[in-house]
């Protein structure tokens, strides 16, 4: 039986075998084996993990992203983790480390353990790519509105990332948090336990 090795599993791995009945030879049944390739990867549990504020716009002061040591996550503001209400009037992105993506492969995925809330209208929480060093962004996805994930961060949720990032030696992936000057602002925002960004040969 083979059971998944997880993301923060990060190890070379040798596969051995024993022939046990006595036997000099034995027919080989070939193994197949499918490997993946971190490109970033933070456990926030652990701490911050190499994150770091892109920027908040110009005239949106409240815009910045924080970790919060008490519940081991990231957030789009410095509100408190358990208040359910998030700042006006916010952008602001954080990004991973910059790195290359090698040319052939399949895809660049997402996972990540989040939970996110916002209220209907211009409000939301996009994860950004970046080809060139963040001169500028793409989306990879807008999250839906209302919400999402949990804040057990028990559901993992898997993202593909535009092919426009293959073989680029400064790409990166950002979390851009958008909302407007709402006279009503009831949610969470947006945490993040885990993320991890990887490549699939």
């Amino acid at each position: 039986d083979w059971t998944a090795i997880g993301a923060d599993d990060d190890h070379d791995w040798r596969i051995t075998c024993e022939v046990s009945d006595g036997m000099d030879e034995s027919d080989a049944t070939p193994l197949d084996v499918t490997t993946t390739v971190n490109l970033y990867y933070g456990d926030y549990t652990n701490g911050e993990e190499n994150m770091i504020l892109n920027y908040s716009y110009p005239g949106y002061p409240d815009g910045v992203w924080t970790y919060d040591e008490s519940y081991e996550v990231w957030k789009e503001s410095n509100t408190p983790y358990t208040s359910n209400g998030y700042y006006r009037y916010t952008r602001t992105r954080m990004r991973t480390p910059y790195f290359k993506v090698p040319a052939g492969i399949a895809a660049v995925k997402i996972d990540v353990r989040q939970w996110f809330e916002t209220i209907d209208g211009g409000d939301y929480c996009q994860f950004q790519y970046t080809t060139n060093g963040g001169s500028s962004w793409g989306a990879v996805v807008t999250l839906p509105h209302p919400g999402g994930g949990s804040s057990n961060y028990d559901i993992l949720d898997t993202y593909t990332v535009p092919t426009a990032i293959f073989n680029k030696p400064s790409a990166g992936i950002g979390m851009y948090f958008h909302s407007d000057f709402d006279t009503t602002i009831l949610g969470t925002g947006w945490n993040v336990r885990e993320l991890r960004v990887y490549i699939e040969p």
